[in-house]
């Protein structure tokens, strides 16, 4: 291990890399930011918004639409497959990929991250979404997170930066575990779900006298 040198990485593998994101993606840019709904039409081109994007994944539902010619003026802000969104105001830097369905689809006052030259996409995704990241969005006042991701912060956020293949080994390990504890997390809302029934049905037998509670207490 090693001093990262950067103080909210703190010690990564020695033969580990530190880079700034710029040096990783060859553009970061932002999606259509002014007066975006003066190119919306019924349907057409998706462009995808904040709410479509959940950490690591996109949410396919409530897109708005542009039109083929609108997608091709606003070419600049047009996603490839591969390509990373970030939510810029709210749940900042929240991440994904833009999947092979979407490539072409265009978005809406989103940071851009263009599909990195040379490393993982889904490593960049999963280390945007991790501490190491979350902690320099902060504003360094009061340890608050900003309230807006601007593309001069994105560009310059440190990146542990390990070889290709540790990267892919990485986010395979990763998607496996987290697998396992989405299941647990399914499993444990399925449980609720069925305490809360038996909950109400408790209830609503005691007060109206279907269980006999007499001589109980």
């Amino acid at each position: 291990m090693k001093d990262s040198g950067v103080p909210w990485l703190g010690e990564v593998p020695a033969h580990w890399e530190i880079n700034r994101l710029k040096s990783i993606s060859p553009q970061i840019t932002v999606g259509i930011v002014v007066e975006p709904s003066k190119y919306y039409v019924g349907s057409g081109v998706p462009a995808l918004r904040s709410l479509n994007v959940a950490p690591g994944r996109v949410i396919e539902d409530n897109f708005v639409f542009i039109s083929a010619e609108s997608n091709d003026l606003l070419s600049k802000s047009r996603l490839r497959a591969g390509d990373l969104v970030s939510v810029r105001s709210g749940q900042t830097g929240t991440t994904a990929v833009v999947p092979e369905n979407l490539n072409g689809c265009n978005c809406i006052d989103l940071i851009i991250i263009r599909k990195p030259r040379d490393d993982s996409e889904q490593f960049l995704c999963w280390f945007l979404g991790s501490d190491a990241a979350i902690q320099q969005f902060s504003s360094g006042s009061g340890g608050a997170i900003q309230q807006h991701f601007n593309i001069g912060t994105a560009m310059n956020l440190q990146i542990a930066r390990p070889p290709r293949k540790e990267q892919d080994a990485i986010v395979k390990f990763l998607e496996i575990e987290s697998d396992k504890i989405e299941s647990l997390h399914r499993a444990s809302e399925h449980s609720i779900n069925l305490l809360q029934e038996r909950r109400s049905a408790l209830i609503a037998a005691a007060v109206t006298g279907q269980i006999d509670v007499r001589g109980l207490y």
